[in-house]
């Protein structure tokens, strides 16, 4: 999923949680898109990427949702 880091640093091996259903899930990797996708070792603050975490229904990713850590 793609998302824009507000505040903090998001790095792989965190456990994230979405604010709307409460479910937890572990960020697998993080990047940007530079147009190719290129791995990062964290996004920080500010920063635009994307999110791998494995999540296998689309119930649990609702656009416009508040990740938090």
């Amino acid at each position: 999923m793609l998302v824009r880091v507000v505040d903090g640093i998001l790095k792989p091996k965190d456990k994230i949680q979405f604010m709307s259903n409460q479910a937890v899930f572990l960020c697998e990797q993080v990047g940007v898109f530079t147009p190719k996708s290129v791995n990062r070792d964290k996004l920080s603050a500010g920063e635009v990427g994307f999110v791998i975490a494995g999540i296998k229904e689309l119930q649990y990713a609702k656009v416009g949702d508040t990740i938090t850590l």
